[in-house]
């Protein structure tokens, strides 16, 4: 860092003349080694190890900014409590499919944040459909949000309501219709094309579930 960004390592030098401790981790000795106060010659190869070490050591003995690691890191996104690991399911992520060799990707989401119910503490009763437009309404059982088919219009496909004055578009195709809802109330299948596809409640991860050109009706989740 001294060699390549010299303006930069100015800041270093500044801190470490407060009294902050500068180690350099490198297989080499440069002049960043030589104003460092401990040089760290790694073996090659062994960088990730030790990288994971100095994070393992940070977060069991809260050594971390927490209040900037909430506040500008992704680290206050939870992940979905559906996703496993690898150490969990012995090497493979969850949503292996066996029989395919391929990943569903669903579990893989962040957790979504709860979002406030306008007026009143109750979730409102929401009656969808325009006579001629909409169709198809499907009930999340979990909160207040519907999916629904909008035909015509500025605001085609599958959209969901959390109130009455609040909806939000997830998918854009005129044709898509009768969602479904998962139990958990986190993803819905649909209809586009004579396909079944699947997407997560926020619209990301759309993708389709079928491809065998029989027209498909009326997808149900199961319970498990």
């Amino acid at each position: 860092m001294a060699e390549c960004h010299p303006v930069g390592f100015q800041w270093v030098m500044e801190a470490k003349a407060r009294g902050a401790k500068v180690i350099h981790v490198d297989p080499r000795f440069t002049r960043t080694s030589a104003v460092a106060d401990l040089h760290v010659p790694l073996r090659m190869g062994s960088d990730i190890a030790f990288l994971g070490g100095l994070i393992k050591y940070v977060l069991d003995n809260d050594l971390y900014f927490r209040d900037y690691v909430v506040a500008y890191t992704n680290a206050a996104a939870l992940v979905s409590e559906e996703f496993a690991d690898t150490e969990d399911l012995d090497g493979l992520y969850s949503g292996f499919d066996p029989a395919s060799g391929h990943y569903d990707e669903a579990s893989w989401q962040y957790e979504p944040e709860e979002e406030p119910h306008s007026g009143s503490s109750q979730p409102q009763e929401i009656t969808p459909g325009t006579p001629g437009k909409d169709n198809d309404p499907a009930t999340s059982p979990v909160d207040d949000r519907i999916a629904f088919r909008r035909v015509g219009g500025d605001e085609p496909g599958i959209l969901v309501k959390r109130t009455e004055t609040r909806e939000q578009r997830i998918t854009t195709v005129e044709a898509d219709h009768d969602p479904a809802w998962s139990p958990d109330g986190k993803r819905l299948v649909f209809i586009r094309e004579g396909n079944l596809w699947i997407v997560a409640a926020d619209g990301t991860g759309a993708r389709r579930l079928t491809n065998d050109g029989v027209p498909n009706t009326a997808p149900a989740w199961s319970t498990r």
